[in-house]
């Protein structure tokens, strides 16, 4: 089933990106680290330092997402659309650092953005109850760090 969510259409402004930014934030979900990804995303909602994330990765080819969406479109078009939710800030990728071999793309949703520009709309992400309730004075300097 592909879902297209009104609030991440508001946010993207296309439904095509609110489709795969949704079915990233499926396997969000399914991860088996997700304890340890959400005590790292508060563990570092104040930190400068944004860009070595240990935990919340996983591994899918833009072949698969383009499977699981149904989106009828291009592997080309899915990775521009994948390349600006990554210009967004709303998800981060890397090479598996346990691949060396290969170049598997893993990707992590970037939570604590995601949830701030979505409330800046008047929507909040339900399956993330956790963020829900930042308080306005917290949204200002989480901003100020992202």
């Amino acid at each position: 089933i592909a879902v297209i969510r009104k609030e991440l259409v508001v946010l993207t402004g296309d439904p095509y990106k609110a489709v795969v930014l949704n079915q990233l934030l499926y396997w969000i979900l399914r991860i088996k680290d997700f304890d340890f990804f959400i005590a790292e995303e508060e563990e570092r909602a104040f930190s400068p330092d944004h860009t070595s994330f240990s935990y919340g990765w996983f591994s899918k080819s833009a072949q698969e997402l383009l499977e699981e969406t149904m989106l009828s479109t291009t592997l080309s078009a899915l990775r521009h659309d994948l390349s600006s939710l990554v210009e967004k800030g709303w998800v981060q990728t890397r090479i598996d650092p346990k691949n060396k071999e290969g170049k598997t793309t893993q990707y992590r949703v970037n939570l604590r953005k995601l949830c701030i520009d979505l409330q800046s709309h008047g929507y909040n992400l339900p399956d993330f109850t956790i963020y829900e309730t930042l308080s306005p004075s917290n949204q200002s300097q989480l901003e100020e760090k992202i």
